[in-house]
This record gives C-alpha cells, structure tokens and sequence, in this order.
C-alpha cells in the first residue's frame, strides 16, 4: 500500500510537469504572463490539478491510453481558448503537438525499454504497472521537453513571430498526431503478438521520422529569417539610392544656379546703378525663390529612422498629404536599428496608402514619438473615407506585389518581441496604430 501511494504521488508529480510544461509552452508562444487576469490564472491552476489527477490514475491503469490522449488535447484546448479567444487555430496547433510530441517521446523510450524487457515489457511497463521502468520512462520525456522549451523561451527572446508560421505549426500538429495513431497501433500489436517485438527499429524509425521533420522545420524557418534580412537590406538599399537621387538632382540644380548666376549679377549691377531698387527687391525676392534650402530634420537621433521618416514625408507631400511629426529626442530605443527600420516603415507605407486612397481633400498623416518615465509611445494615425478591409481579425492590404502584405505582421511581431502593446482606434474619419514599450529603452 506504501509503495502504491509513493507511485500514486511521483505520477501526480509527472501529471502536473506535463500540464505545467505546455501551458509553459502556450504562455511562450501564444498567451502573455504579464496579461493574465485573476480569472486567467485561476483557469489555469484548476485545469492542471484536474487534469494532473486525472493522468496520475489513468497512467497507474495503462501506459497509453487513446482516451485520455483526446481528452488533455480538448480541455487544454478550451482552457486556453476561454483565456484568449484570439488565435484560435495557433493555440489549436500548440496543444496538439505539444501532447503529441510528448506521446512520441515516451514512445521511443517505451521501445527502448522494449530492448530490454521483451516480454516482460506489458507487465513491467505497460499495464497496471507500479514500476520505476514506467516512471522513468516519463521523466526522461518531460525533462526532455524542459530543456527543449528553456531553449525556445531564449529564442523567443531574439525573435518571435509564431503567427506568421502558424501554418508551420498546424501541419506538425497534425504530421505527429499521425505518427501517434500509427505507433500507437504498432506497440500494441507488439504486445498482442501479431508483431515481432522490435522495439529498437521502431524506436530508431520514429527517431528518424521526428529527425526529418525538425530538419526540415529549421530550414524553412532560416529561410524566413533570410528573407526577411533580404527585406530589410532592400529598404535600407532602396532608401540609400532615393537619397542619392535627390542629392543628384540638388547638384544638376545647383550648377544651373551657378552657371546663371553671371547674368543674375549683371541684372542686379545695373537695377544697383540706375537706382531702381523696388525691381532690384523684386529680383532678389524671386532668386530667394529658387534657391534650394535644404535643412536636415532630427527626430528620432538615428539616421536612418530619420532618413526613412524624411522620405516619406516627401513622398506624401508631393501626393498631396499633410504630414505632422511630433517628436522628442530620445536617447535609446528597445528596438535595434533593424527593426526601427521595419516599424517607422510599414507604419508610414500604410498611412500614405491609406490617404492616397482618399477621394476627398482631407489628406493628413500625424506621426508622434514621446516617452514618460519608463515608457515609450509611438502612435502613427492618418485620415481615411472609410473603415480598412478585414479578415479573421487582420487588416488586409491593397498593395500589389509579394513584399507587401507583411507590414503589420512585422510590426506586430517586434512589438510582441520585446514585450510591448499594440492597439488599433479606428474612429470618425481616422486610423491610428497605437505602439507602447514598457521598461525597454536601452
């Protein structure tokens, strides 16, 4: 009886690792600490010590059960989506690999135990069993998937951005549940006797299978990193060559000043002589007129924010808009020059989009960037006829090509990167994109 209870406890204790470690997971990629509510936290609590009880008894009965495996997918399911209704599908995702991988896990090790065992493998391990083979079995899986989600927490860290690989997600979801059905299938037919135990080639098997599809998960997700550097160096390229135009052109204006200015200085020699000087004031004043006045503007104390904030200015007043920036010198920003880049971009390329599809006169972008104590605000918001475009909660663009389309998922994804807020006010006649950063500045 002593012994019955001490394997009771040391399963609750696995229960409640497990269900600890995938709202570890969701609260990683998915839901934010900083955010949960009383009720949140209450949910969360609750769910795990039911489900921890309920795995803890199930798992004293049969090593797998197909049941239970449903069962922690649908309640984690509609605990988390009862926390955050948003995301429905990504949080779907989440829950379903995360016990699925973790059902794989205890899999390889079952088969390996299998080497071992042979026979004695559904006595010792499988069903009704108290023993440490079973135990450790499960502490080999769940201190596995630790290290693993310690190592994604510090990548999420220097990049998130899960929504745009949602599809990613889904579709080892879905490849994993699979593979659990069939080696389901397959252990149990190992111990019905109609298949030959082989438990080091099934374990192999299914490391490889697992192996294959981490592979091919890394590549596509360095492919992305790479295409979005690819982006960012455009802009910044993009950005460097307009600039060298407007100088170009500066200089070709300049040398034409230059070369009239000979007969510039004879007109005003002889207005001078003969006394005229209400035509000499008038020459003056239309010389003033045509001469370049370039004044280097200073808002955020990055050049190349700046540079891109200037351009876009240019960009909107030669279309007809009215720009109003509101700025405060501010010393250091929570995000790099990279992603500087990206927000000021995307934010500005919208704004100037949204306006020029304005029928009216009314054409106005306001861009403002102030801090208090700790906290730092940007908020961009321009003038629009009617309510933007959307589906399944995300504004969708009207720019042609494929660079387009990802701006306020880039922005979304460094905002949520470095633990900030965004919002999004759409009131009589204005749009506005609301960013604030909490304890950041560097």
């Amino acid at each position: 009886m002593i012994e019955q209870n001490i394997y009771w406890c040391l399963h609750i204790i696995l229960a409640l690792t497990e269900v600890g470690l995938c709202w570890k997971l969701l609260l990683c990629i998915v839901l934010n600490e900083k955010y949960l509510k009383r009720k949140d936290k209450i949910i969360i609590m609750v769910s795990s010590l039911l489900l921890a009880i309920i795995i803890a008894q199930n798992r004293q009965i049969v090593f797998f059960s197909s049941a239970l495996y449903f069962l922690c997918i649908v309640v984690h399911g509609v605990c988390a989506v009862a926390i955050k209704r948003e995301k429905v599908i990504l949080i779907g995702s989440v829950i379903l690999a995360f016990y699925s991988f973790q059902t794989l896990l205890d899999f390889i090790f079952a088969f390996v135990s299998i080497c071992f065992l042979e026979n004695n493998f559904f006595e010792i391990v499988f069903s009704y069993s108290h023993s440490l083979w079973q135990i450790a079995i499960f502490s080999c899986s769940r201190i596995l998937i630790m290290g693993l989600i310690i190592v994604l927490r510090r990548k999420v860290k220097e990049e998130a951005g899960f929504e745009d690989i949602i599809w990613i997600l889904t579709g080892w979801g879905i490849i994993l549940f699979a593979l659990v059905l069939v080696y389901q299938r397959v252990l149990v037919e190992m111990l019905n006797g109609t298949r030959s135990y082989a438990g080091k080639e099934m374990g192999i098997s299914l490391l490889v299978i697992i192996g294959i599809f981490g592979t091919v998960t890394i590549l596509i997700l360095n492919n992305r990193r790479v295409y979005d550097e690819n982006r960012y160096l455009f802009m910044r390229e993009e950005l460097i060559l307009e600039k060298y135009q407007q100088l170009e052109e500066e200089m070709e204006r300049n040398r034409c000043i230059v070369h009239d200015i000979r007969h510039d200085t004879l007109a005003l020699y002889e207005y001078a002589k003969n006394g005229d000087y209400s035509k000499l004031k008038t020459y003056l004043e239309n010389m003033m007129d045509e001469l370049p006045i370039s004044k280097k503007e200073v808002w955020t104390q990055n050049s190349l924010w700046d540079l891109i904030i200037q351009q876009k200015k240019e960009v909107a007043k030669e279309m007809g808009i009215q720009v109003e920036i509101n700025t405060e010198l501010i010393s250091g920003f929570p995000f790099t020059e990279r992603e500087g880049c990206a927000i000021f971009g995307n934010l500005l390329d919208n704004a100037i989009e949204a306006c020029q599809n304005n029928a009216g006169i009314n054409k106005r972008i306001s861009v403002r960037v102030t801090r208090k104590n700790a906290m730092l605000f940007l908020k961009v918001g321009n003038s629009i006829e009617s309510k933007p475009r959307m589906r399944s909660g995300k504004f969708i663009t009207s720019k042609k090509g494929d660079i387009h389309g990802y701006g306020l998922k880039s922005v979304e994804r460094i905002v949520k990167k470095h633990e900030g807020v965004i919002a999004y006010d759409i009131s009589d006649g204005w749009f506005s994109v609301s960013i604030t950063f909490f304890d950041g500045i560097k």
